[in-house]
């Protein structure tokens, strides 16, 4: 890194990673904020995206003082569209994402703009190792027609239902990880848009668990009655080890509500990694079918045209 970016990464205090699903592509753009722990030399920086982009002119983050007005800050501009720009409003800090996504990073930090992201990072702990925040406004109706243009096997169907009102009861989801030192956990904060929408979705979560356990316990009933050596001793002890880590496997996943918000994780010594590839797999599940559903209509545009 040091040699093709000129940055030390033992300099790096905060890494902010952006991401989202425009409305006309279906793939993520993503973008990043990076704050250093000593000040860098803006000409030297990043030599090889040097190479890509040209100079140009952003508004200016830095508050002007009444000795000198900064109406506009020098950044690089990506010669290419699969290209990232980058810019330094103070020595301390870049910022790096598409051309397009970077103008608007600074835009809305110019006019000030407070989204549910700014809300969830202005008054955020930032001493967990790693965190993920997923605004859930803009995926909401991407989510909804994935889910509903999905091919289901009929057993899963009642659970899909379910799903389906999920998205209009999310504001934000939170998602922390800390592995390194004394302090370990994986917390998956589910904010909600009112108390009353809390209550609602811990239910539709409990439900759509309940569902997913029964059907799993009655599949590994039908496949151990259809195995000659099931009432063998050894075949009855795995069949009810099975089930012991089936319940404890759905009952991770259980939700605890904390005011307008759920809470699933674990925390102390021994992150649980069961509970964490849990969690992770329905959070890349949700981003898959948002994908999916921007690629559709992609396609039926393009089919119109």
């Amino acid at each position: 890194g040091q040699k093709e970016l000129n940055i030390d990464p033992l300099d790096i205090e905060q890494i902010l990673m952006i991401a989202e699903l425009p409305k006309d592509s279906p793939t993520l753009v993503a973008g990043c904020v990076i704050r250093f722990s000593r000040p860098y030399d803006r000409d030297s920086i990043l030599p090889a995206l040097r190479k890509e982009s040209t100079p140009g002119l952003l508004p200016s983050l830095v508050k002007p003082s009444p000795a000198a007005m900064v109406p506009s800050m020098l950044y690089r501009r990506a010669n290419g569209p699969k290209g990232y720009s980058f810019a330094m409003p103070d020595d301390r800090t870049l910022l790096m994402a598409p051309d397009e996504m970077l103008q608007r990073m600074v835009a809305q930090k110019k006019k000030h703009t407070v989204g549910p992201l700014s809300r969830a990072l202005k008054g955020a702990d930032f001493s967990d190792d790693s965190m993920i925040f997923v605004a859930f406004e803009p995926l909401r109706s991407a989510i909804k027609k994935a889910s509903e243009e999905a091919r289901i096997s009929p057993k899963y169907r009642q659970q899909v239902e379910l799903w389906q009102e999920v998205p209009d009861l999310i504001s934000l989801t939170e998602l922390r990880l800390s592995v390194v030192g004394s302090k370990h956990r994986f917390l998956l904060s589910i904010h909600t848009i009112d108390e009353a929408s809390t209550v609602k979705l811990q239910r539709l979560i409990n439900k759509i668990l309940d569902l997913g356990e029964q059907t799993t316990l009655a599949e590994a009933a039908e496949q151990a009655a259809r195995n000659p050596d099931s009432n063998s001793p050894t075949h009855q002890a795995l069949r009810q080890y099975s089930e012991r880590t089936t319940k404890q496997m759905f009952n991770a996943l259980r939700p605890v509500r904390r005011g307008d918000r759920l809470e699933i994780g674990t925390k102390g010594p021994h992150v649980n990694p069961l509970t964490v590839g849990l969690v992770l797999g329905s959070i890349g599940s949700y981003v898959k079918m948002g994908m999916l559903a921007q690629e559709q209509r992609e396609k039926t545009r393009d089919n119109d045209s």
